[in-house]
């Protein structure tokens, strides 16, 4: 089923975005076929008041695959962020990243380019009345290798508008095999922030958390020069107090990266580094949220939602002072959950969107 009689759910439903906007609650999902990359890929907007009576905003269409939305405010103005990829199944092809504006209730700009060539954004985050984004652009096609660095490098840019970005202080903070980031900032405006290192670099695979100082924002400080062997994969942070929390992919019968697997040392790094993400592919996932240690950098998790086979690209939004509103995708649950991350990609049932609130619970 849809929110709205406009649009046609297909059997792919992820991807999803959400933002609170003069008092409406905007949410945005990719539909397709399939997970994969497909030319049929649709890009969806609607709006409501009520969480029941939805309004239908827009629908994106480019003839090839859309994923990463994002919404922001700005100025008081509303923009949709979104990156064209290609139509190889197998390949990920970043072609161009879009914005949109809104002016009204189902109309928005025409989408615009902006960014640099390859560049994918994976988070913005407001802080004070200015965007911070998280991009990454790079060679995404080779396995990683520890002793191949250099593919993949992250920029952190910031805008007041929504519309010009500049980088906070120096054009590219890191170098490697880092991607999508989940980060936050502290009361001080500190930063900190957890990634994923599927692409592996002189730490190995996993991911790394990190620290960055507010006098200088793009000086990430790695708590530890090993990653860590679970791995996060669609980082989502949020501070609740003086606390940070990740809302990430669980990996219950991981860790990505088998480091002390001696058989599997004896191979050249990349195939040893295939053999971990077929392993990852296999195994059963679900969404979870972490909290993170300030002292160590470790996370230690404290809740499951909902989710199973193919699941986790959440959008969080605070609803009220201790209560927040997840998004999130799943593979179905009722009672035909597949048993494994890729069976969940490719099954017929797809996946749909579903929301949650979660509440923190003051101690007498």
């Amino acid at each position: 089923m849809s929110l709205v009689e406009e649009v046609i759910n297909m059997e792919s439903n992820n991807n999803v975005a959400s933002i609170m906007f003069q008092g409406r609650l905007f949410i945005a999902w990719r539909t397709a076929p399939v997970h994969f990359a497909s030319a049929d890929t649709r890009l969806h907007l609607a709006s409501s008041e009520d969480l029941v009576d939805w309004t239908w905003e827009q629908t994106y269409f480019l003839g090839s695959d859309l994923r990463e939305p994002l919404f922001v405010e700005a100025e008081g103005n509303l923009f949709f962020y979104f990156f064209q990829g290609g139509t190889n199944p197998t390949d990920f092809e970043p072609l161009g990243l879009f914005s949109s504006q809104r002016s009204e209730i189902g109309v928005w700009t025409e989408p615009q380019l902006f960014g640099h060539e390859g560049e994918v954004i994976w988070e913005i985050v407001k802080e004070n009345g200015t965007l911070y984004s998280q991009s990454y652009s790079g060679d995404y096609s080779t396995p990683g290798d520890a002793q191949d660095l250099g593919k993949l490098q992250l920029f952190f840019n910031r805008s007041e508008n929504g519309v010009d970005w500049s980088p906070v202080e120096t054009d590219s903070v890191y170098t490697g095999g880092l991607t999508e980031v989940g980060f936050a900032f502290d009361l001080a405006g500190n930063l900190w922030g957890v990634g994923r290192n599927e692409d592996g670099d002189e730490s190995g695979w996993g991911s790394r958390s990190f620290f960055a100082p507010h006098t200088n924002l793009s000086d990430w400080r790695f708590f530890s020069n090993e990653s860590d062997q679970i791995i996060y994969e669609s980082p989502k942070m949020f501070r609740h107090g003086s606390e940070f929390y990740l809302v990430a992919r669980t990996d219950p019968d991981g860790p990505f990266w088998s480091k002390d697997n001696p058989v599997l040392n004896i191979l050249p790094a990349w195939e040893h580094h295939l053999y971990d993400l077929v392993s990852f592919s296999l195994r059963q996932h679900g969404t979870g949220i972490w909290k993170l240690d300030q002292e160590t950098g470790e996370l230690n998790q404290v809740l499951d939602l909902v989710g199973c086979g193919d699941t986790a690209f959440p959008s969080i939004i605070r609803w009220s002072k201790n209560m927040y509103l997840i998004l999130n995708y799943s593979s179905t649950i009722d009672d035909n959950c597949p048993p494994n991350w890729i069976m969940g990609q490719v099954s017929p049932s797809g996946s749909v969107i579903y929301a949650q609130f979660i509440e923190f619970l003051i101690q007498e």
